[in-house]
């Protein structure tokens, strides 16, 4: 007689012996389950098949509010057999949308993204292999967006690990300008000050800046008396319609302040 077993089942990791019953006596009723009580007796020796290793990784970790990034996920096969059934499902954080899938996948299976998750299911990964693809996701709110997928999982060796991975966006600069005081007699002189304001506690701002084109009829005092803690370089030029800022650089949950002098030499 001979016997084939067909392949293993999760979780491929039997041992131990397999008696076929050919002569129709169970080993219950007295029989010895023996090849010498004629039987059949073959010795399984393990299997073991490791589950999948996801890994993720955002191509821009730092983005600004309301652009884009581009989320990869591979999944490695590490056995001497292929893995079918792959899947997992990633739950994005609030104030991260996903925007839809880069490029070919070469998991296959079915890849489903929604605002709020990416799924990959019936994936398939050939052994000693590993499988990626990408998805566009936008970040719709400020802040350290923490992202942990589901458990990657394989019909063959189960649940494997959970991958994670973090994306910063970072809000913009804010600006507020007051001209104190806000009156003056034609040909008098005031203050104008801009102050900025990074709104991050968790990233600091380079590269700052401003231009401010002044109302008609006014323009920077002689001498301007311009004062900057913004870093860079602050222009307000006497007799000049502008004050600018470039290059200006705040701490996270910082700000800074620019100054100058500014008349109205005939009044407005």
């Amino acid at each position: 007689v001979n016997v084939l077993f067909a392949p293993f089942l999760p979780p491929r990791n039997a041992t131990g012996t397999v008696i076929v019953d050919t002569d129709e006596t169970p080993c219950d009723s007295g029989d010895s389950c023996t090849a010498s009580s004629n039987e059949i007796v073959n010795n399984l020796a393990g299997a073991v098949v490791t589950p999948p290793f996801i890994s993720k990784i955002f191509n821009l970790a730092e983005i600004p509010l309301g652009t884009n990034s581009t989320l990869s996920f591979t999944i490695v096969n590490s056995n001497t057999v292929a893995l079918t059934g792959v899947g997992f499902t990633d739950t994005l954080p609030p104030g991260v949308a996903a925007l839809g899938v880069v490029g070919v996948s070469t998991c296959g299976g079915t890849i489903t993204t929604a605002p709020n998750f990416i799924s990959l299911v019936s994936g398939i990964v050939p052994a000693g292999t590993s499988c990626t693809f990408s998805v566009t996701v936008t970040g719709t709110t400020p802040g350290i967006k923490n992202n942990t997928t589901g458990n990657v999982t394989s019909i063959e060796a189960g649940s494997g690990n959970q991958a994670a991975n973090t994306l910063y966006v970072v809000a913009p600069p804010v600006i507020s300008k007051v001209f104190s005081p806000n009156k003056v007699i034609p040909g008098g002189t005031t203050t104008v000050s801009f102050s900025i304001t990074n709104p991050n506690n968790f990233v600091g701002l380079t590269g700052v800046g401003f231009t401010d084109s002044l109302p008609g009829g006014v323009v920077v005092a002689t001498p301007s008396a311009w004062t900057s803690n913004c870093g860079g370089t602050a222009t307000a030029t006497a007799g000049s319609g502008t004050i600018s800022l470039t290059g200006g650089g705040i701490p996270p949950s910082g700000s800074c302040t620019v100054t100058a002098k500014v008349t109205a030499p005939e009044g407005i």
